[in-house]
């Protein structure tokens, strides 16, 4: 027979609580987290489309090796130590002049973190970014 452990907020019998009041159940799914870190991705809008605007384009690859697709989230701030002003990928938006894209990629042994930026100048932005990636399969 299988053990369960079960935490519960305060005030809760552990024992009876409801899902919604347990801080672990270890008879569900839990999230593990398997790697994390953090960086920057700088891109330059160098490229010149006509009417489009100038555009740019870079990507990091995180390596994982899992031999799995993992689960993933990934947070995403205009200044490095802003921490009143994140905002979770995939994130569309504008800025000034310019329109940008984060959003993410994930297979069995690496996380890509993509940063397309579109501005009505040449301009080059960084974006800051902390990712954690899960111990756990995204689909089976």
């Amino acid at each position: 027979m299988a053990q369960i452990l079960k935490l519960s907020e305060a005030g809760y019998d552990a024992i009876s609580a409801d899902s919604k009041n347990l801080i672990l159940d270890s008879s569900k799914e839990c999230f593990k987290i398997y790697q994390e870190g953090s960086g920057s991705i700088t891109t330059a809008a160098n490229i010149d489309m006509g009417a489009s605007g100038w555009w740019g384009v870079e990507y990091d690859d995180i390596v994982h090796d899992l031999g799995f697709v993992p689960m993933f989230r990934i947070f995403f701030n205009y200044i490095e130590e802003d921490v009143d002003d994140v905002s979770e990928a995939p994130m569309f938006g504008f800025t000034g002049e310019g329109t940008e894209t984060l959003t993410a990629y994930v297979d069995s042994t690496k996380l890509r973190i993509f940063f397309r930026y579109v501005n009505s100048t040449e301009a080059t932005e960084t974006r800051y970014y902390k990712y954690i990636i899960f111990a756990n399969k995204l689909v089976d």
